[in-house]
């Protein structure tokens, strides 16, 4: 659970981290730099044994600290090949592009080279930036996974496929990264 303060987020907004925005919808057509503060809570119940009525499995999760460019990409390779999938398996890649060009460019090289036939989308103009967005993200991949829709307003790249296969790609400020895969049961 993150919770934004007005003392937090003045100060991160003097460092360039934050900005302002009429609309979190303009937050990829917009230039300059900073993306929008977001906050929330997510609470999820986990089992290590299927239910009778579970549409979602959490298959695999990892994290990194500091890496950039290709080693993101390594990262991103060797986690598809540990979970016994191939890249071509991916339904839905969930990117967490935040509104910052270095960082939002990054995702998207992985997106563009390694996930060719894989629709796209993106959740951060949704729920903004903070430490734990990818839990949001997860909260979404396991609906679009249990209702068989991608909202349009994920959309980056849509392919038509059914989805059952989803990898969330997330960095927060180009320092820590998470790839989170969810699989329909």
């Amino acid at each position: 659970m993150d919770e934004i303060t007005a003392y937090s987020h003045s100060l991160q907004k003097r460092f360039g981290i934050f900005r302002d925005s009429s609309s979190s919808l303009d937050l990829f057509r917009s230039k300059g730099s900073g993306t929008i503060n977001g906050e929330g809570a997510v609470y999820l119940a986990l089992s290590g044994e299927k239910g009778e009525g579970d549409t979602v499995s959490l298959e695999s999760v990892t994290t990194s600290y500091n890496s950039r460019g290709n080693d993101i990409k390594e990262k991103v390779k060797d986690f598809i090949k540990e979970t016994s999938l191939l890249e071509g398996d991916i339904d839905l890649v969930l990117l967490g592009k935040s509104g910052e060009k270095k960082g939002d460019a990054d995702l998207e090289n992985i997106a563009s080279d390694l996930f060719r036939d894989s629709s796209v989308g993106v959740f951060k103009h949704l729920c903004g930036e903070y430490p734990t967005a990818s839990a949001f993200a997860v909260w979404l991949a396991a609906r679009i996974i249990s209702e068989g829709i991608i909202p349009a307003i994920v959309i980056e790249k849509e392919r038509g496929r059914q989805i059952k296969n989803v990898l969330i790609v997330n960095s927060y400020f180009e320092k820590y990264h998470s790839l989170i895969l969810l699989r329909a049961c």
